[in-house]
């Protein structure tokens, strides 16, 4: 908006502000939109997964090193979780129903070591959670993170 008055003019905003303008000068209005400066989420760093390095909102997951220590029934038991992971919820659905009670058994030896070394979950009845400083989902990780931190 361009205006140029020819006496001393007050104009009038919906807002209720009065700008007033000499008559040697001219007023010049426009308006743009301001980018919002949003403060980033504390994310982990990608660079302390693996090492246990501690930064100002997260302490990382030894992700490799606890991969190297787990026994025959952890190994097992999280190579199953990896491959019924879905990487849309970040949840890992496993049923157990077709297994034997052997297998059962051998199952529950492994989750309850994962779960000891705080590398999985479970979050509800055939539901596992793999610890998110663990494996890191960028787009969930604020949901994981709180059901993480919510479930016993």
């Amino acid at each position: 908006m361009l205006h140029i008055p020819a006496l001393n003019t007050t104009i009038e905003l919906d807002n209720k502000a009065n700008i007033v303008c000499a008559i040697d000068e001219e007023l010049v209005v426009t308006s743009r939109k301001v980018k919002k400066n949003l403060a980033k989420k504390p994310r982990p760093s990608w660079t302390s997964i693996g090492d246990g390095m501690q930064t100002r909102h997260f302490k990382s997951y030894p992700y490799e090193q606890t991969l190297l220590k787990l026994n025959a029934n952890e190994a097992k038991f999280f190579s199953l979780i990896l491959k019924k992971y879905n990487s849309r919820t970040g949840y890992a659905i496993i049923d157990l129903s077709e297994c034997t009670p052997s297998e059962k058994s051998k199952h529950s030896l492994g989750y309850k070591g994962l779960k000891q070394r705080e590398l999985i979950k479970r979050v509800r009845p055939q539901t596992y959670l793999i610890n998110p400083t663990a494996k890191i989902h960028l787009s969930l990780f604020d949901e994981l993170w709180q059901v993480w931190n919510n479930t016993p």
